[in-house]
């Protein structure tokens, strides 16, 4: 079958082994939730390869976005399929189709769950669960699309993410995750568990073998020799700092993959907030853009818009210059997104998000002005985001410049606790600012472990009500 004519060789940690080769002959649905780079993406993969040569089966994989699935057959299907003699296999791209030997793998995203019903399958992978499960299109995918179809068949499940929280976003009917509700039918004693069922958490370190033999064939086509000893040290190295990085949330999720309950608990600090009377000299001054979060609706449970202004220094620290954030219905967005732009049009780029009620605004903006637009498309969710930028305010390099709407801001960021139970737009804008700003900032700094008082005490004394509109 294959090219040489020599058996297929696959590698299979111990994670991979008990997932996708031990709990398979005892249970139909098999919930892992794991920490990032663990190996459940390429466990799953490999796992599908072979039961298609096992025997004639009908698969379905389901991701986050249509536009992953290519790439998805890319970088991970493909490096092993390559390996057989092509009247073997036939992917189509149009379709998202894979015929391997007698069996069929069939590449669908979340986006439409609507889109999977009707079919019948003998297997079924849910990747990134903690993302396509939540809310109600999540339990839509699942209860209307997903379950049906593994009966015809007694069809098995792999649901297999990092988690995003115990709870719910705000405005959901239901108060925890269905991920975590799935998962917890896999634990005995959980008065849900059902032998059916198993669930099993591993964090990132489970995969450091795997990950330090592809450091080797990096560092290999840099014109590095690493032995195998020294990429583990460095895997582990890799880990250890990104986990220095990440807040505690964030750390217990990506790399430990435990459910966290964040109801009480922010991830902002309010010691962490720098205001400031005066912006740097201009010398010292890189570039200024705009950060976006919209929506057009006023009702009393619609998010507001908003926007911020950010300047950046050559030193890589970042003031918050002004804010915008209402309500508003389409026409009168239009014209305040028009107005904040005139009052700050040294501004290099707008960043919209290109999802949702972004794409009509980024369109109109881009017909009837000259604003430089840049759409901006995201593929984690908003606490990742928000969390990603949280090291540059813990590190004193983020600065607010005094002005009546500080106490706004302040306080929605430290009301932030992942729960989705208060408004969040203004923190929308954060991050989505700060992360485009940092990606082209250089090598960040290590992030402070310690609490840092502000040599200001703008939390003693309160806040200022002077605008800096037209600070140029």
């Amino acid at each position: 079958m294959t090219k040489n004519n020599e058996p297929l060789l696959l590698e299979y940690s111990e994670m991979q082994d008990h997932v996708f080769g031990e709990l398979p002959l005892s249970h139909r649905f098999i919930v892992l939730a794991k920490g990032r780079r663990a190996g459940g993406t390429v466990g799953a993969i490999q796992y599908l390869i072979e039961k298609s040569i096992d025997n004639p089966v009908s698969i379905l994989w389901v991701d986050t976005i249509q536009q992953n699935l290519i790439p998805l057959f890319h970088r991970y299907f493909h490096p092993i399929l390559s390996q057989f003699k092509p009247q073997f296999y036939s992917y189509r791209k149009q379709t998202h189709e894979l015929d391997l030997f007698s069996s069929q793998i069939y590449f669908r995203s979340a986006e439409r769950p609507e889109s999977l019903e009707g079919f019948y399958f003998d297997i079924c992978v849910l990747n990134e669960a903690g993302l396509i499960l939540r809310g109600s299109r999540g339990r839509t995918l699942w209860f209307n699309s997903v379950l049906p179809m593994l009966l015809d068949r007694s069809g098995s499940c792999f649901i297999i993410g990092t988690p995003k929280g115990m709870r719910n976003k705000k405005n959901e009917e239901s108060k925890t995750s269905l991920f975590f509700e799935l998962y917890q039918k896999g634990q005995p004693g959980s008065g849900t568990y059902s032998p059916d069922w198993a669930s099993r958490t591993y964090d990132s370190y489970c995969n450091i073998e795997m990950l330090a033999r592809q450091i080797m064939i990096g560092e290999r086509n840099r014109g590095v020799e690493l032995t195998l000893a020294q990429a583990k040290q460095k895997a582990v190295a890799d880990l250890n700092q990104l986990a220095l990085d990440y807040p505690y949330h964030i750390r217990a999720q990506e790399i430990y993959g435990e459910f966290i309950d964040r109801q009480e608990e922010s991830i902002f600090h309010e010691h962490w907030f720098d205001i400031v009377d005066e912006l740097p000299d201009i010398r010292l001054r890189k570039q200024t853009i705009i950060s976006m979060d919209t929506a057009f609706k006023i009702g009393a449970s619609n998010d507001y818009s908003a926007a911020i202004v950010i300047m950046q220094t050559v030193d890589n620290h970042y003031y918050i210059v002004d804010i915008m954030n209402e309500k508003y219905e389409f026409p009168q967005l239009l014209q305040a997104t028009k107005d904040f732009y005139l009052t700050h049009e040294d501004a290099r780029f707008m960043l919209i998000e290109d999802k949702a009620s972004g794409i009509p605004l980024i369109q109109t903006l881009r017909q009837e002005t000259e604003i430089p637009i840049k759409a901006i498309k995201v593929s984690v969710d908003k606490l990742t985001r928000a969390s990603a930028c949280c090291p540059l305010f813990e590190q004193g390099r983020v600065h607010l410049v005094r002005a009546g709407w500080n106490t706004l801001y302040i306080t929605q960021h430290c009301q932030f606790n992942g729960l989705f139970d208060s408004d969040d737009d203004l923190i929308d804008c954060t991050s989505q600012g700060l992360n485009f700003l940092t990606q082209s900032a250089g090598p960040r700094q290590n992030p402070v472990t310690r609490k840092v008082v502000r040599s200001s005490t703008p939390l003693l004394r309160g806040y200022g009500t002077t605008s800096l509109r037209g600070y140029k």
